[in-house]
C-alpha cells in the first residue's frame, strides 16, 4: 500500500488515526490482544484483577491494530488510484474553466455596460438636438 504523501492530497489514502486492516482477525492479531492485557495487568500489579472495560476494549483494539497486516498489493487499487487521479484532474480543469469563463463573463458584461451609457448619452445628444 502506499505511504500516504501530506504534501501531495491527490494521493488516496486514509486520514490521520485511520487504516486498514482485515474484516477478521487474524492469529497474530488476537494473541497481540491477549498479550497486551497480560502486560497491562503485570504494569499495573493486577495480574488476575479487574481491567475497566472501556481501557481493556483499548488495550485490545490498539494491540490488534499495531499486529494487523500489511494489505497485499492490488491492481486494483493502482488502477482505482488512477481514475480518482483522473477525476481529480478533470474536476481541477472544470473549477478552472469556469473561474476563466466567470471572468470572461465580467468582462463583456462590464464592456456591454460601458458601450450601452456611451449610446445612451449618444442618444440623449440626438434627442436633444431633434428637439431644438
Amino acid at each position: 500500500m502506499e505511504k500516504r504523501d501530506e504534501a501531495d492530497p491527490t494521493i488516496p489514502g486514509f486520514p490521520d488515526g485511520w487504516q486498514l486492516v482485515p474484516i477478521e482477525p487474524d492469529k497474530a492479531m488476537v494473541q497481540a490482544s491477549i498479550w497486551a492485557l497480560d502486560r497491562w495487568r503485570e504494569k499495573n500489579g493486577n495480574v488476575q484483577g479487574f481491567v475497566p472495560p472501556g481501557e481493556k476494549y483499548q488495550i485490545r483494539w490498539k494491540a490488534m491494530l499495531g499486529a494487523a497486516p500489511t494489505p497485499p498489493a492490488d491492481d486494483r487499487l493502482a488502477k482505482l488510484d488512477s481514475s480518482w487521479r483522473e477525476s481529480l484532474r478533470i474536476e481541477r480543469d472544470c473549477q478552472l474553466n469556469e473561474t476563466r469563463l466567470k471572468d470572461e463573463f465580467r468582462t463583456r458584461a462590464l464592456a456591454a455596460e460601458s458601450e450601452l451609457a456611451r449610446v445612451t448619452v449618444e442618444r440623449d445628444d440626438l434627442l436633444t438636438k431633434i428637439k431644438a
